[in-house]
């Protein structure tokens, strides 16, 4: 069990899947069957936590999921993400926000020695041109 709520995008309890960030097609895949993708430490772990979903409504997308994060924009620092793996809670908190270019899109891995959860999808909706990065904190639920 792994899944992620997001009280202000109304994200409840949707279900987390591991990918292989050196796949690209089939990290692509991955998001057809679930809403959002994982790369890198688990919550909890004091490592880097990296997840990923979609925001842009291609017609060629038939998954349920291709919107979840369509309005990421909206998260607030202060706002808080709970991340649930194998009955464990795990809370973060929003601490910033950044958009970068999708040619750049390694630097979001970058694991800086802590934990932090990095949340993004492509940017702006209906565009691959740069992805929007929500950066959260653990904190104590």
């Amino acid at each position: 069990e792994f899944t992620i709520t997001i009280p202000r995008l109304n994200v409840v309890q949707m279900n987390i899947d591991f990918a292989n960030p050196y796949d690209p097609a089939g990290t692509l895949d991955l998001l057809r069957h679930v809403p959002f993708g994982h790369y890198l430490g688990l919550p909890g772990q004091g490592k880097k936590v990296v997840l990923f979903g979609h925001s842009s409504g291609y017609a060629w997308d038939k998954s349920p999921f291709k919107v979840v994060l369509r309005q990421i924009d909206q998260l607030q620092n202060g706002d808080r993400i709970y991340m649930n793996f194998n009955g464990k809670g795990s809370a973060y908190q929003v601490s910033n926000r950044s958009i970068v270019e999708a040619t750049q899109d390694f630097t979001i891995m970058e694991d800086y020695g802590r934990e932090e959860l990095a949340l993004f999808t492509c940017w702006p909706p209906d565009s691959i041109k740069q992805r929007y990065v929500i950066h959260a904190d653990p904190i104590s639920a």
